[in-house]
């Protein structure tokens, strides 16, 4: 079945559509399903951290805080209403609603050390009250780049991957981000810089 709006290129594999399409976690139809095979979490059980990882901890967060402030500059570029060409089921404000509902999500997990299974529909962010998005977002981020920089990287947190640790959040945090600004991009016909 060929779930592409008319007109456009199927820009991934119809495979992710079935994979996105069995997940009620996740309701990206889209590039979401990549993030699974992303990162160190996915490579087994996690072991003693040195100081290299400290430092790519507060890389993360920092590459996190850049990526986050374009995503929001490519929202507020964005015909809000227009289809995400990667998420077929989902229009700009509803990536930007899953993109800043994550970073809610996420920072309050390592705020509040949360250790059991919780998912995002279990801590859901407000719509913004004057439907500026891009602003949504980087008070979203900014938040949740305060909670990432005071936290303890070390401390034990839930995910769903082999790291169960606050360090586990801003790097999966990237990995969204830049996904779904890459996910703007294509919808808006432009190059990701």
């Amino acid at each position: 079945r060929d779930n592409t709006p008319a007109g456009r290129p199927h820009s991934i594999p119809d495979r992710s559509r079935a994979v996105a399409a069995q997940s009620p976690r996740n309701p990206c139809a889209g590039s979401c399903w990549l993030l699974n095979r992303l990162g160190p979490e996915q490579a087994g059980p996690s072991t003693e951290r040195t100081a290299v990882d400290a430092m790519n901890y507060e890389q993360h967060v920092g590459h996190l805080e850049a990526e986050a402030h374009s995503f929001a500059d490519a929202v507020a570029a964005s015909d809000l209403d227009a289809v995400v060409v990667p998420c077929p089921d989902w229009e700009v404000r509803d990536l930007a609603r899953h993109v800043g509902g994550l970073y809610h999500w996420s920072s309050t997990i390592v705020e509040q050390r949360i250790v059991t299974e919780t998912w995002p529909h279990q801590l859901k962010a407000a719509d913004p009250d004057d439907a500026d998005w891009a602003a949504w977002i980087r008070t979203r981020v900014e938040a949740a780049l305060t909670v990432f920089r005071t936290a303890d990287p070390s401390a034990r947190v839930w995910t769903w991957g082999n790291d169960p640790h606050a360090r586990t959040w801003p790097r999966r945090m990237l990995y969204e981000t830049v996904i779904h600004r890459l996910d703007l991009a294509t919808t808006n016909g432009q190059p990701l810089e």
